[in-house]
């Protein structure tokens, strides 16, 4: 499908989160690209969806969380781009119905550019955020606002709802395909008016409605803790009730290291309590994160140290290498 795209090698812990998040491949093609149907196999959904993961790993690379700007906020215009760009190097690949292309021969015989439907949902009263689909390819995300700040942590606290839940065992081992349907179908989707019913969602994946039901309640009860016991969305929601601009207002310096400050107490608070071999774990990955070699950041630590406890930590590690 066009020019092949390259791409840099990735390390584990950026092929983890490249799998964590290609739910939002598949859902932006549900909800951005009309007339695209996943059923029978259609060469177009297969290619469109390649290209949105080439968008998605393109993110993965160029994620910086030291910016405060969350990975699905950042991941989503990305994606939009490389679908996007496919689409428009390959009319074919959506077939326009043939009222449509009446419509636009009336209009002077020029074929309107695939349509796309931007992703628009209000979590809990939050203002929908700015749509991705007008960010042009390689533009850097505009000024955030409080309602897309909370549009984001919302939507990454369904993605993380459906990672916890999908690893409750059950014996037909298809629960983590209904959590993602009812996800993107249902969750993500603005206004119950749009949403997927949950009788169609248990008849398309073969579920009882009860168990569809139960799913979804297990859902949006971890999504309301999860957001619940987040302070930078205490935070967002305050500004947001004592504000004019409501969910409209910008993120300015000062809010922007308050809401740092609250996600680095929130996450300190949390590492205390985790068992020290995972610290470890956590310590090596926040490393990698920054970009920084894991190698490079223990031998600062190693001559911070006193020498007494060099030489006793460097029997110990020679000791363990073997």
């Amino acid at each position: 499908m066009g020019k092949t795209r390259t791409t840099a090698a990735l390390t584990d812990r950026c092929r983890e989160l490249v799998q964590a998040h290609l739910w939002l491949v598949e859902l932006h093609l549900r909800r951005k690209v009309p007339g695209l149907s996943r059923s029978g196999g259609t060469r177009s959904w297969d290619d469109l969806y390649q290209e949105g993961c080439l968008g998605l790993i393109e993110a993965v690379n160029r994620f910086d969380p030291g910016r405060g700007i969350p990975f699905v906020a950042f991941a989503l215009p990305r994606i939009h781009t490389a679908v996007s760009r496919a689409l428009w190097s390959d009319r074919s690949l959506v077939q326009v119905p043939r009222r449509a292309q009446r419509a636009a021969d009336d209009l002077g015989g020029v074929r309107a550019a695939p349509r796309t439907v931007p992703l628009e949902h209000e979590p809990a009263g939050t203002a929908a955020a700015t749509d991705c689909s007008e960010r042009a390819a390689g533009d850097e995300p505009g000024p955030e606002t409080v309602g897309a700040r909370l549009r984001a942590k919302y939507e990454q606290a369904v993605g993380a709802a459906v990672e916890h839940e999908s690893q409750v065992r059950t014996r037909r081992g298809d629960r983590r395909l209904l959590l993602e349907r009812l996800a993107s179908d249902r969750l993500l989707v603005p206004g119950e008016g749009h949403r997927v019913s949950l009788r169609r969602i248990a008849r398309d994946t073969g579920s009882s409605i009860a168990r569809v039901v139960q799913c979804e309640q297990r859902l949006r009860e971890r999504i309301a803790h999860m957001l619940s016991q987040d302070l930078v969305v205490r935070r967002l929601r305050e500004e947001a009730r004592t504000n004019l601009l409501g969910m409209d207002t910008p993120i300015d310096d000062a809010l922007h290291f308050e809401l740092c400050e609250l996600a680095e107490r929130r996450f300190a608070s949390a590492f205390l309590r985790i068992p020290a071999r995972r610290r470890g774990e956590m310590v090596t990955r926040l490393v990698e994160s920054c970009g920084r070699s894991v190698g490079d950041f223990v031998r600062v630590l190693y001559l911070s140290l006193p020498r007494e406890q060099q030489d006793v930590l460097l029997s110990e590690t020679c000791a363990l290498a073997g």
